[in-house]
């Protein structure tokens, strides 16, 4: 599928969406093109309601090698300019953050930078052996961004995050696993298999439930518990009215796996 730019690929497994960065040359560094390319995959995902996954990797030898500096300077702008917005560092990782539905990372070879925050941003990370993560921002005089500063300490705590956001050390894929970074590792040639072989199996569930529960997961983290039973009453309210919940119960009551058609 086109989405207007050559530098990302956009294809649909049923009800699986996979964006593979295309610079492969650069470590798949984001440019303008990966960019708004993010924001038109995660715009097209929430829109077409037969999609349930979004599935995130690079082409090549790299995730991505952050972003691509150019000549070593970043443009800034006002972040209350959407237009504006949409072309800046940090943009994209808050996207990715705010689709509503599951986010799968497939973490081929380099997560640098901006690249280790974009795999942050996905709800589950799966490494390839050859994976390596740095928070590389202080080594080129430059602070966090696309949310790597909230996302990196509720994982792995604070400390940890310090050590690895003020030194800009290299963790390779079994460092990160023990550290809570990743999910799991997988040889490199296995990689794509088994992210989709466990986006398919999400996929397939309620659809409505699964966007519903990612944000009670996200609200979890800064809410208090009076106010996170609240939203979790409010979703089973939702979710009792819907043919998925009526189709889960049938399934159980017949001993069979049930076939959710997301509504």
């Amino acid at each position: 599928m086109d989405l207007g730019t050559k530098d990302v690929i956009f294809d649909l497994d049923g009800a699986v969406a996979v964006l593979r960065f295309n610079r492969p040359e650069s470590l798949n560094a984001v440019n303008e093109g990966i960019g708004l390319g993010i924001m038109k995959a995660v715009e097209y995902a929430r829109k077409e309601r037969s999609i349930n996954v979004l599935v995130v990797t690079g082409e090549g030898r790299g995730f991505c090698a952050g972003a691509d500096l150019g000549g070593g300077k970043t443009h800034l702008g006002n972040p209350e300019d959407l237009q504006t917005f949409a072309h800046l560092p940090g943009a994209q990782g808050l996207t990715l953050l705010r689709l509503e539905k599951p986010v799968i990372g497939a973490i081929n070879g380099v997560a640098a930078g901006m690249g280790f925050s974009l795999a942050l941003a996905c709800d589950i990370r799966i490494a390839a052996q050859s994976a390596r993560f740095t928070s590389i921002f202080i080594k080129r005089g430059l602070g966090p961004d696309n949310a790597i500063s909230f996302l990196l300490p509720r994982l792995i705590g604070a400390p940890r995050a310090c050590e690895l956001m003020f030194t800009g050390d290299i963790i390779g894929a079994d460092q990160a696993l023990a550290y809570g970074i990743v999910n799991r590792v997988v040889p490199d040639d296995k990689l794509m298999e088994e992210t989709m072989a466990l986006a398919r199996r999400v996929a397939a569930g309620p659809s409505i439930a699964l966007q519903l529960t990612k944000q009670s997961i996200y609200r979890g983290l800064v809410n208090d518990a009076e106010e996170q039973v609240k939203l979790e009453y409010m979703h089973q309210h939702i979710l009792r009215g819907t043919a998925d919940h009526r189709e889960g119960v049938k399934a159980f009551q017949e001993r069979r796996e049930p076939n959710f058609q997301g509504h």
